[in-house]
């Protein structure tokens, strides 16, 4: 301990005993159990006023327990299995956590210290292990009605289960601590209740529960992160704060970037308003809508009907394809008994599409974990025929080409790239790789076969005669327009459009068929959807607006099997159907309430606020995290013509940092090439003010710093006035933060 926080504990146990005129070992006792946090332990004094005990009798209770080698510390595991027994408590149990809060204990349980044992004790009059036992016998009550002390057994819990020298709770630690914690507090969805220490502010029930837990383990698991402090506090918040869908979830608040990727992970998974596990399908306006209960155990992302509408895929969260018959279903719910399940993926699958019947009965998934899988039906079994495993991060959207083009698969991914998987009549695949995106490609939709070809002989059925062209939408907020060319055989980008400001969710080239122009749709981020139309061949693209106001982010578009109907599914839960008028303007025919379609998921790009010139602030102090972000810039962000500022504060005065500085911003003009600007700019004060100061000022799209100074960042946002939004973060894994500032 230094000196001066000697000092200053030496003053607030003589303010604390001047107020409440105790003595000294009480008031040292108080403020230890508090943290130091003088308020906090003037009111536990005044509500619990000191309770009488014979120290006497305290030391032969410890006596009993203690280590052969150490008086001050209890014996771990022999003192500690038998303390358990007399007190009547399991160890594993949530009695053991409140137990450890009491005491003090630490390190993974391993360390009981006599000093904070006994004055836990003292403040609760437990001089005795009969008293000690009456006392734990309590705890369960308290856990469940009031909320103060679950808290504190709660927050104490991350101090418990850090090993030696640990910042950070393993995920396999913080889920076990989670389950012990949480599980008998949380409603579910069989219709038992909260515990009332879970309540909101407003004192209305906690809404999350035991089913949205599981989904929380199941992301963190594929995250393979850490749980830090900051984590783990904020997280009781989170589930006393959300409602059951997350919709009063404040993207301006300061929330870990773990909660927020947690947050856009769940929305985008949820496929209805009433069921994780449910998909429900609207066929006709004269059909009743039909559910099918799949048996999926976590969130579906993604069903399609076969060629003839007989079998439904479905893909999941839980790793798994299940194929249904539906056949024979009835009109209301169809619970999926006899469903062919497929496994093998290693993390949620984000789209099933089906082939062309004429190659057989052929089935492609994507996944998170990067890879496409092809299934193929001979007689009753399924076969995994093809791992296309080219792509290093998550594979986001499959689509196959019309089936005049032959067996072709698109794959978009995570990774910036599309790769295109051919299948040949000797049984061989060949795979080509187009750099489509740089941020990430979100989705990717074939255009007919013969759309704009001048090549193409009347009648003729040569693949290699027909147009090869695909649409893609990424994370940069473009969409581009590719050929395959004939000679070359490499794939050209042929058009971009910039008609949205935040991610392209999906694209959706037209069938052509009997219509003269072409016709590619395109939903975002930004709430908006765009009709992109070709009106001669090898033409320019015009872009109209869709005129509607769409509540959320629109995920997914599907035309007609004609071509001249559009559906549009968005994060409102509904389902909008248009058609082009005689004017050429798209009218809203009708739409579906409660019926979101399958959404896909995008995990670790990065999240962009795109415009035609960003401005990019490198919060540059000239640290090892400050050096990490300016190479993720330069390796993964970088886009042409940036506006780069490097941010630097002169904490010591020396007014010499442009020098010290110039050989990293000669490394970005070199490295980073078509027209990045760079700007060093010098502030002086303490660190963290200036540089939130500045992101005021300029309001730069994105912030990047590295993710060791996010928490003081947080601190000092939040003194300034500003709330910082991570929600723009990084993957988990990686040191780099994207961040940005919110006026209160």
């Amino acid at each position: 301990m230094s000196s001066a926080t000697y000092q200053r504990q030496r003053i607030l146990i003589e303010d604390f005993r001047q107020i409440t005129n105790t003595n000294s070992d009480t008031a040292q006792r108080f403020l230890k159990v508090n943290g130091w946090r003088f308020d906090d332990a003037l009111d536990e004094y005044f509500a619990n006023p000191p309770i009488q005990v014979n120290k006497s009798n305290l030391n032969k209770v410890w006596n009993k327990y203690k280590d052969a080698d150490d008086d001050n510390l209890m014996s771990v595991p022999d003192g500690l299995i038998q303390y358990g027994e007399d007190l009547g408590i399991d160890l594993t149990s949530e009695n053991a956590l409140a137990l450890a809060q009491l005491c003090g204990a630490t390190l993974q349980a391993e360390n009981w210290p006599k000093e904070s044992w006994t004055a836990g004790w003292s403040i609760v009059g437990g001089d005795s292990i009969d008293k000690q036992k009456q006392y734990m016998e309590t705890t369960t009550e308290k856990l469940k009605e009031d909320g103060a002390y679950f808290t504190q057994v709660y927050s104490h819990t991350f101090e418990l289960g850090k090993g030696q020298g640990a910042r950070i709770l393993t995920f396999e630690d913080a889920k076990a601590y989670w389950s012990i914690l949480l599980a008998h507090h949380l409603g579910d969805d069989d219709g038992s209740a909260p515990s009332k220490s879970l309540v909101k502010e407003d004192g209305s029930p906690c809404e999350f529960t035991k089913k949205h837990l599981e989904i929380w383990f199941g992301f963190l698991e594929e995250q393979k992160v850490a749980v830090t402090k900051d984590t783990w506090l904020e997280f009781l918040n989170f589930i006393r704060s959300i409602d059951g869908h997350f919709s009063t979830f404040d993207e301006a608040a300061a929330w870990p970037s773990l909660i927020d990727d947690f947050v856009e992970h769940f929305r985008i998974s949820l496929v209805t308003c009433s069921s994780f596990s449910t998909t429900t399908m609207s066929f006709t306006e004269s059909a009743p809508p039909q559910s099918i209960e799949t048996g999926h155990q976590d969130v579906i992302h993604d069903a399609q009907l076969d060629y003839y509408g007989k079998r439904l895929a479905t893909a999941s969260s839980d790793r798994t394809i299940k194929i249904t018959d539906i056949t024979d279903a009835p009109s209301s719910t169809y619970t999926n008994s006899n469903a062919v399940i497929l496994q093998g993926h290693q993390g949620p699958v984000w789209q099933v599409a089906w082939a062309h019947p004429k190659y057989g009965s052929i089935l492609a998934s994507s996944s998170y974990d990067g890879k496409v899988f092809i299934w193929k039906q001979e007689g009753a079994n399924w076969t995994r025929i093809k791992d296309h495993t080219l792509h290093t991060s998550s594979v986001n959207s499959i689509s196959w080409a019309p089936h005049e083009l032959g067996p072709t698969l698109a794959c978009a991914s995570s990774d910036g790239n599309v790769s295109v998987l051919t299948f040949h009549n000797d049984g061989t695949w060949d795979a080509s790789m187009l750099a489509a995106h740089k941020l990430g490609v979100t989705s990717v939709s074939w255009a007919p076969a013969s759309s704009n070809s001048n090549i193409t002989a009347p009648g003729s059925a040569n693949a290699s005669a027909l147009s090869h062209k695909l649409v893609t939408g990424g994370c940069d907020s473009l969409i581009k327009i590719w050929s395959l060319n004939s000679e070359t055989k490499q794939w050209q980008c042929d058009d971009t459009l910039q008609t949205h400001t935040d991610w392209v969710r999906d694209v959706a080239w037209s069938p052509n068929v009997g219509l003269s122009k072409q016709y590619i749709a395109s939903a975002s981020q930004d709430k908006t959807v765009y009709v992109h139309t070709q009106q001669i061949a090898n033409g320019e693209w015009s872009s109209t607006k869709i005129d509607y106001d769409f509540k959320d982010t629109v995920w997914r578009l599907s035309w007609s099997l004609s071509g001249n109907v559009l559906a549009v599914s968005a994060g409102d839960g509904k389902v909008t159907l248009w058609k082009e008028n005689l004017e050429g303007v798209f009218e809203l025919l009708t739409y579906v309430c409660d019926a979101i379609l399958p959404l896909i998921a995008s995990h670790d790009t990065m999240m962009n606020e795109a415009i035609h010139r960003r401005s990019i602030m490198l919060a540059w102090t000239l640290d090892p995290a400050a050096q990490t972000a300016l190479e993720y810039y330069i390796t993964t962000l970088a886009m042409p013509h940036d506006l780069v500022h490097i941010v630097n504060v002169d904490t010591k005065g020396t007014g010499n940092l442009e020098l010290e500085l110039k050989e990293r911003i000669n490394q970005l003009e070199t490295q980073v090439a078509e027209g990045i600007q760079v700007i060093s700019h010098t502030l002086s004060g303490e660190t963290s003010s200036a540089l939130v100061e500045f992101a005021d000022k300029y309001s730069p799209d994105m912030v990047v710093l590295g993710r060791r100074n996010l928490g003081h960042w947080k601190r000092i946002a939040s003194d300034e006035g500003f709330s910082l939004s991570s929600h723009l973060a990084t993957h988990i894994e990686s040191p780099v933060v994207i961040v940005k500032f919110y006026k209160d």
